[in-house]
Order: structure tokens, then sequence, then C-alpha cells
């Protein structure tokens, strides 16, 4: 079976490891990538994106591939783009379309009503996708009767097959097939991407894991060998990363664990690396134990200061000597300190945010990551705000539909007397104390009327890198669009073939 899946702007772990799969089991994989340059954060110029990474040559690529089925990994804010696009593609070659990823799981039903989605994953899909790869016929016919994690249509009707396939052991995957997208984003292969285990052990009411009924199951480690194995054979393929990102939900979830894997890591890989960790998690042997491992940055979500919000809206109950504590302990050990902050959440005052400015300037965080409280569907919080008419029916079978709060994919609600706030947030590293003072005593935030994104992002980091000599986490951050005359190379070339 020839297989082709379609992703847009970052490295997707999901669709790596179903290529392996497929591959493994003797089909065909291919990836179109829209890297979405020019219409980011960093910069948007609309018209170099469409020049070059239309919609139409999109298209073109997707049938110069020749798929039996055309495969979307989708969340919630790229369900509309997946669809637009699965829409077009179901109109030039009328071939069979799977959605899956965590918007298609938690809403299949509501997926399944688009009229050119046909198939959807529920969970898990490397064992459902092979076999449903294998009973592809040469009469182009697949009978999905009976393939657990799978829901599709048939004659307009939603046949709905039983759930499982959740694999108990990590260690059985194969590899993701990294090159998939390296091939596509040559400067993904500066860093290796890779997760050390499945599931989360915390139910934050704004995430998707507070969507998961029986969590224990979800929440499964690879072997300390299975992880230095993979990374070693990255090595040997010809993958030369310089650096490596953890990307699991929470890295230390088993010190025991962790202090085996720092050790063989040290000697065998000994590569810079970045991970996300919970406060709790942290003491100084952990950090300190880190620290000679080779870890550099240490992302850790907070959300807000305001303690009774923490715990009552977003089901944290660290309190804020906890969280004060990590904080204190990152910087003291000399790895970068990343923190997220959640803004627009129920019941939060222009207080919080002042207080949270003179908290964070105690401690220096080398970056403060500020979101909108973002709705997903079936989450706790979602779940609670439309009970406290926060949001309307309207916004709820938007958020659904994956149409957004908005109607336009949109997912947050930005409250514009707050929005000064994000811009100070990520000013608060660079910033002398008294000018925070003075702009939190004569309320200066309240001069920003506007969003400055791309200049929030960029711009803080930069001034950052400069006082620390060290450039390295700037260029991580704007390294793919180094990547734009590769891509207008290509297409060029691709171009040429397809006409």
């Amino acid at each position: 079976m020839r297989v082709t899946f379609v992703a847009e702007a970052y490295e997707s772990l999901g669709i790596e490891y179903l290529s392996s799969s497929l591959k493994n089991a003797g089909h065909f994989v291919s990836l179109v990538y829209d890297p979405k340059l020019f219409y980011d954060a960093f910069c948007r110029i609309s018209w170099i994106n469409k020049k070059y990474f239309s919609e139409n040559t999109l298209i073109d690529r997707i049938a110069a591939t020749a798929p039996d089925i055309v495969a979307f990994s989708v969340m919630s804010e790229t369900f509309n783009w997946s669809r637009d696009i699965a829409a077009k593609v179901k109109d030039r070659l009328n071939t069979p379309i799977i959605f899956g990823g965590i918007h298609a799981t938690t809403c299949p039903e509501q997926v399944l009503e688009e009229e050119c989605i046909d198939i959807v994953c529920i969970g898990e899909g490397e064992a459902a996708f092979v076999e449903l790869a294998n009973r592809f016929d040469r009469l182009h016919r697949i009978n999905l009767q009976g393939i657990k994690n799978l829901f599709f249509k048939s004659n307009s009707e939603i046949i709905r097959n039983p759930a499982g396939f959740i694999l108990d052991d990590l260690d059985k995957l194969a590899n993701p097939d990294k090159q998939l997208f390296i091939h596509e984003a040559p400067h993904m292969a500066k860093r290796y991407y890779i997760m050390t285990s499945r599931g989360c052990p915390y139910t934050c009411s704004f995430c998707y894991n507070s969507t998961l009924e029986d969590k224990k199951k979800y929440i499964r480690k690879r072997s300390v060998a299975n992880v230095i194995g993979e990374l070693k054979w990255a090595l040997k393929s010809g993958i030369r990363y310089s650096y490596v990102i953890f990307g699991d939900d929470t890295f230390i979830q088993n010190k025991k664990w962790l202090s085996d894997f720092l050790e063989v890591y040290r000697i065998e890989i000994n590569k810079p690396f970045v991970c996300a960790v919970h406060p709790r998690q942290l003491d100084r042997d952990t950090l300190n134990l880190l620290k000679i491992s080779g870890c550099t940055d240490i992302e850790i979500g907070i959300q807000t200061l305001n303690q009774s919000i923490r715990s009552n809206v977003l089901n944290r109950p660290e309190s804020n000597e906890e969280i004060m504590r990590a904080m204190k302990l990152v910087k003291e050990s000399g790895i970068r300190l990343i923190v997220d902050h959640i803004g627009g959440l129920p019941g939060e005052s222009i207080e919080d945010y002042e207080k949270a400015v003179v908290e964070y300037k105690r401690y220096r965080p080398n970056f403060i990551a500020f979101f909108w409280l973002a709705f997903y569907p079936k989450t706790k919080i979602l779940k609670n705000c439309c009970k406290s008419n926060i949001l309307s029916e309207n916004a709820l079978e938007g958020i659904y539909r994956g149409k957004g709060i908005d109607g336009k994919g949109g997912y947050n609600i930005v409250r514009m007397e707050y929005v000064g706030f994000e811009f100070i947030f990520a000013l608060i590293p660079i910033l002398p104390d008294f000018i925070l003072r003075i702009i939190i005593k004569h309320k200066l935030y309240r001069l920003i009327k506007k969003r400055m994104v791309g200049m929030m992002v960029i711009f803080p980091r930069l001034i950052r890198s400069i006082i620390d000599l060290n450039f390295n986490p700037f260029f991580r951050h704007i390294s793919r669009y180094a990547d734009f005359f590769y891509y207008m190379h290509i297409n060029t070339k691709r171009k040429d073939k397809i006409l």
C-alpha cells in the first residue's frame, strides 16, 4: 500500500512511528510537508508564503505520490487546515482519507461528519494502521471491519470498531522514521527529538491528558537500553544531531530510572539536552545529576502564581512555596530556566499578573513562555467553563467540530485588558529591576494595546543571547528559516517533475 502523510510546520514523532511500522510491514510511505515558512509567529509575509508554499502546490505534491490512502495527524489547532487540504485531495484524487491524532481521538464522530474524511484512528495507531494497510487488496479495497481503534463510514453510517491496541512494552516499537521529516526540513537533523515514555501521571484540567479515564494503563516507560540504543542508532545512521530534546510530558517520573539513564547517557551519548519537568520533581541532587549529564534547559509549567486558581481551576495542587523553591534550585544549578505561564484564566485579576511580574523577577527565568488559555474537547476546564456559562453553546460546538471558539480555528480567548503582560513577561529576563518596578507602579502595561507576537518571541531571546554570549537558544527557534533556499530549490525541482 502507498501511504502519504500530510503535515505542517513541525516534526511529528507520531507520524515517524507510524511510518517505520508501515515500512517494516512492507508498505511505501511518503510525506508531503508544509513548513509554514513566513506564516508563523516569527514572521508573516503572505506573498512569499503563497508563492512558494501554496495549497495548490501542496495538492500537486500529494497527487505526485500516487497515494492509496492519505493520512493526517491532527491537533485541534491544525484541524481546519488539515480538513481543507483533505477536501481538495478528495476532489482531485478521490482516495481514502484517514485522520488520527488527539483531536480525532477525542471527537471521532464529529470528525467523521466531514464529507472528505473516511476513517478515524482513535489513540495509538501503529498496529491499527499496519493492519489496515495489510488488508488493502489488488482491487484497491480495504476491509475495515474489526480493526481495533478505527471508526469509519459505510453508506453514511458510522461504524465503531472496539478500542484496543495499547502497546504495553514500548521497547517493541521500531525506531521512528526520522529521515521522513529530515528530507523535507534538514534543520531537524540538528537536534534529536525523542520521548522516553508515553502518558503523563498528572491531570491538569486544561490538558488532553485530563480526558483519559484510566490513566494508569497509558503511562509507560521505555528501558534505559532502548532509549540509548535509539540515540546511538541515529548517530550511526547519519543524523549528526548536536543536542537532544526529550519531549516527555514530564521527564522525571522515576528517579531510579533517571539516575541509571543519565549514567549511561553521559558516557555513550554525551550531548547537551533539554527537558520538561514538574516543579515537585526537582531537588538539589537531581538537578546536579541533570547538570553534569548535559542538561542545558529545563521547562517548568507554572501557569499561574494565584495558588487558589492553580489548584481549583487547573487541578495543580503544588503550592507557591514549592514552585519558588523549584525555580530557585534551577537557577542555582546553572541550568537555563524556562517557565510556562497561562493567561486568561477564569477568576484572574490585574493584581495576579502584577504579583507574577514581581515574583518572576526575583528568580529571573531565562524565558517565560506566555500562552492564552486554550479550550480543548472533553478537557475538564472546558466542562467547568461551560457549566459556569463562560463559554456559549456555539463556542462549545465549534471546539468539538474543529472550528474553534471563533469559528476560524482559534481555541484561545485573548483578554485584551491583560495583553500588555504578554509582552512584559517576555521582557522580565532582560529588564532591570527598577524598570519593572516603574512599569508595575505606574501601570505602564496599559500602554500596550496590541499583541506583538513576533517581537515578543524574537527580541527577548536575542537580547538574552547577547547578555549570555550564547546564541544557541536563539538560533534553535529560527533555524528552520535557514532552510528557505533549500525549500525553493526542491520545490522548483518538484514543479519540473509534476508539470
